[in-house]
């Protein structure tokens, strides 16, 4: 059988710290400086972060060459040169003989349109074989000549029936061109027959016979140096917005994991504030991105993509974006409870970015309004309102050239700078009061949002709701009867196991020697809790305590109470119910109905529910979860530092606790390791040790030995024995070991608890005695046995191994055994063992028949 023994000397000397409890003096700017230390830490110990800060400098640096790879020189003329049209067009006769089906049609058929027509013909397609043919309008004139895959020309004298059809002619011209295209010949042949009909009319003008008889030729514009892009802007959009995509990915990682693995939750628990934990995850993702954006902003305005837009209307743009971004995840991380869910959250981002930017620049910046309405329903997103504003100012360099300065922010661009500015600006605000509002009232995976949407709207919520502390009894429950506690010798020594057992011995023989002894026992326990009830050392009190999980019920309606410096082991089977107490104790979890009620020296408070409200009770406990809670990528010493600057000691105050718990629980070489690469009783250590940080008034600790070896249970059962003024509730499975420490043990099965009271109850409740096992097997079992029935009636064997018996924890013990060693030679019983029963061993065999009772 493992044995514990606690001897008085092993927390008495130089306990210095456990003799006073600190006074707890939170300061913010230490709590905001530590959380910032510890995000910029996971940032860069994190190979993910890293990977994910390189691809947000790369995406808008590799922007840059990649521009200049798809852009083509295009070298400029000053003199371009001159092409004459000669009178007879070859590229005309060559467009209707070169292919087959070619046409020419001509609308209306109207007598202008006829003679032009003739004159066209007559004059320079004589020599061709095309038709010319005629139609009605210009609908027709298209669909005639797309009939036929060849070169077809289509012309269509708008006002040839009008009045005004020479002075002011209008003349449409349509080609289908699969070779050449005769455009400037065409119109060229058009003047001059326009030219020729006026001076029918006014023959003695002539200037217009100059007209008719001039020669045409063609010569283009005189361009400068230039250069041809083929980026398209879509491109550019998206290389540019996802910058701060990857620039806060880390922190979105820290916060869904932070929040999945009830770090999140223990932070809150140990007293820091929700405000400064997200104020911290807001500054330091912006800052992280501070760098690239700079740079970039630097690099497009100076060298390449955005020469015309000044440096500081571009960063300012950025900017906004980035808080408005940023105020945008934090909404929406306040919906997503797990970080498998949450991690959807980067992957909705991305896409959103790749649709918007395809939607602006195939529709939106193609609309020259910049008031167009979708425009500014759109911009209601920041990823829309940015990308929108990045197309425009690409379209702008390419194109028009503007300069964009700080007093051109209305330059009507498809999307005007100034539009931008105003909806960033306005969707960092908006989001920040959805978050506000979101993160007060949605419900969360552990703990409790601020306001409970039933509350709010009940008449009681609005009237009669009480604070669950007044300003009295919080400055009672930080003043001197909790800051000193009187050191006590000796007040914390326990009792072997043994030592133990036999103690009691007079309290059982009581039960033993008369008939009544079990309703005894039962009112006993009875009387307990009732004076338990009645007197004000509870400091712990549940009443109708219920919890479901959707359907199934977890807890069912418990009542119970814990006094002052109780140390109290629950324990029972996996399901039972164990952890969902710890938890709704705790606040973690909130419970269906019941009441909870924290009783802390002078002050009391009671509320419908637990108070999972961590800033009123979140100095005065100490938590250890089922599961390893602690930031994996700090140190032992750090996660020390971090939680004890969250319950407000000075850096002097954690130090000699670290070195205290260092010796005491042989952590001293591993201070310095990661976290995460602590074997699984180092972290069961460190969670501890985190728990007691400040030395708070209650401790509740979910089976804080699991996956420990014997050196480190017994080191951690001695710790948690120390406490000083401590009520500690843990849950635990190794009875032997607890009963050793426990004031009182509740058995919980099936969420209810059918036993709650003390280890010597509990043993003769379920008649836990000695065991007695012989070498020789069951033949001397049933020798002795008929000698230990001499002065035990009740010895027996052991069903289960018959080579042993079960007697019961008495006086005439010591004379069965006397009589045993007188005896053994002569009837060759042989060598034997005697051991206490194990006490779970017990329990668990006789389960089912302790529910019932």
């Amino acid at each position: 059988m493992e044995q514990l023994l606690l001897e008085s000397g092993d927390f008495q000397e130089g306990n210095t710290f456990f003799t006073r409890r600190k006074s707890l003096k939170r300061s913010n700017w230490n709590i905001f400086l530590a959380l910032a230390k510890k995000q910029i830490k996971i940032r860069f110990r994190s190979s993910t972060s890293i990977v994910e800060v390189f691809f947000s400098f790369f995406m808008f640096l590799i922007l840059i060459p990649l521009k200049r790879l798809s852009t083509t020189p295009f070298a400029g003329t000053q003199n371009p040169q001159v092409f004459p049209q000669v009178d007879m067009p070859q590229d005309l006769a060559a467009f209707f003989t070169i292919l087959n089906n070619t046409r020419i049609v001509a609308a209306p058929k109207s007598l202008p349109v006829v003679s032009m027509m003739n004159y066209i013909y007559s004059n320079y397609l004589r020599f061709t074989s095309v038709k010319i043919e005629f139609t009605n309008n210009a609908k027709e004139i298209k669909s005639m000549l797309t009939e036929f895959e060849a070169n077809s020309l289509g012309i269509h004298w708008v006002n040839s029936e009008q009045n005004d059809y020479l002075t002011h002619p209008k003349i449409d011209t349509y080609t289908q061109c699969i070779t050449n295209c005769p455009n400037y010949t065409v119109l060229r042949i058009i003047r001059s027959y326009i030219a020729l009909e006026l001076m029918k009319t006014d023959p003695q003008n002539k200037t217009l016979s100059y007209l008719g008889l001039m020669n045409s030729s063609m010569q283009q514009f005189a361009e400068c140096d230039h250069y041809i892009y083929h980026m398209e802007n879509h491109v550019i959009m998206i290389f540019i917005s996802v910058v701060v995509l990857f620039s806060i990915m880390p922190d979105v990682d820290i916060i869904l994991i932070e929040k999945d693995t009830k770090t999140a939750a223990l932070c809150f628990l140990m007293g820091c504030s929700e405000w400064l934990y997200y104020l911290v995850s807001f500054l330091v993702s912006f800052l992280c991105s501070f760098p690239q954006l700079l740079l970039m902003s630097l690099l497009y305005c100076y060298i390449d993509i955005m020469t015309n837009v000044q440096f500081s209307v571009y960063f300012g743009l950025c900017i906004c974006y980035c808080t408005s971004y940023l105020t945008f995840t934090l909404f929406f991380l306040t919906l997503f409870k797990s970080a498998s869910s949450g991690r959807i959250l980067t992957v909705i981002m991305a896409t959103l970015m790749i649709a918007f930017s395809f939607f602006h620049e195939a529709y939106l910046l193609t609309i020259k309004d910049p008031d167009y309405p979708l425009k500014h329903i759109l911009s209601i997103i920041p990823q829309s309102a940015y990308l929108l504003v990045i197309g425009s100012l690409c379209r702008n360099f390419v194109g028009d050239y503007i300069p964009i300065k700080w007093n051109s922010l209305s330059t009507p661009l498809p999307y005007k700078v100034s539009t931008a500015f105003f909806w960033l600006i306005f969707d960092t605000f908006f989001y920040l009061v959805l978050f506000i509002i979101s993160n007060s009232i949605l419900p969360r995976k552990y703990g409790k949002p601020r306001f409970n949407l039933r509350k709010i709207f009940s008449k009681r919520f609005h009237f009669s709701r009480k604070p669950e502390f007044t300003d009295l009894e919080l400055k009672d429950l930080e003043g001197k009867n909790l800051a000193t506690i009187p050191h006590e010798k000796n007040l914390y020594h326990q009792d072997s196991y043994f030592d133990k057992i036999q103690n009691e011995d007079k309290f059982i023989n009581n039960f033993e020697n008369n008939s009544t002894q079990n309703n005894e026992m039962d009112n006993v326990m009875k009387d307990n809790d009732r004076n338990d009830l009645n007197e004000n050392n509870f400091i712990i009190r549940v009443n109708e305590l219920t919890k479901y999980f959707d359907s199934i019920q977890a807890l069912k309606n418990l009542h119970f109470s814990i006094n002052h410096k109780d140390l109290v082991v629950v324990t029972g089977p996996n399901g039972a119910g164990k952890s969902t107490l710890i938890n709704t104790l705790s606040g973690i979890i909130e419970n269906t109905t019941g009441t909870i009620q924290f009783h802390l020296r002078n002050s009391q408070t009671t509320s419908a529910k637990p108070s999972t409200d961590f800033s009123i009770l979140q100095p005065y406990i100490g938590v250890v979860f089922q599961e390893n809670v602690f930031i994996n990528q700090l140190s032992t010493k750090e996660n020390l530092m971090l939680f004890g600057t969250f319950r407000g000691l000075t850096k002097n105050d954690i130090d000699e606790f670290i070195n205290f718990f260092a010796d005491s629980l042989q952590m001293k070489a591993s201070l310095d390791v990661l976290a995460k690469k602590l074997s699984g009783g180092q972290k069961r250590k460190l969670c501890i040790m985190i728990a007691l940080i400040s030395n708070p008034p209650i401790v509740l600790m979910d089976e804080p030995t699991s996956g420990v070896d014997i050196q480190a249970r017994q080191h951690i059962w001695k710790t948690i024995s120390s406490l000083p003024e401590t009520t500690s509730i843990i849950t635990s499975h190794a009875l032997e070991e607890a009963e050793t420490v426990a004031t009182k043990i509740m058995i919980v099965d099936e969420g209810t608890i059918p036993f709650t009271g003390t280890a010597t109850e509990l043993r003769s409740r379920f008649k836990c005695g000695y065991i007695m096992r012989f070498q020789s097997g069951s033949k001397s079992a049933q020798t002795a046995l008929s000698i230990a029935q001499k002065y035990m009636a009740k010895a027996h064997i052991n069903q289960e191994h018959r080579d042993s018996i079960l007697m019961p924890v008495c006086q005439e013990v010591s004379m069965f055994l006397t009589e045993l060693d007188t005896v053994n030679h002569e009837l060759n019983i042989g060598e034997y063992s005697l051991n206490v029963e194990h006490l779970e061993d017990v329990i668990f065999q006789k389960e089912s028949q302790l529910f019932v009772e």
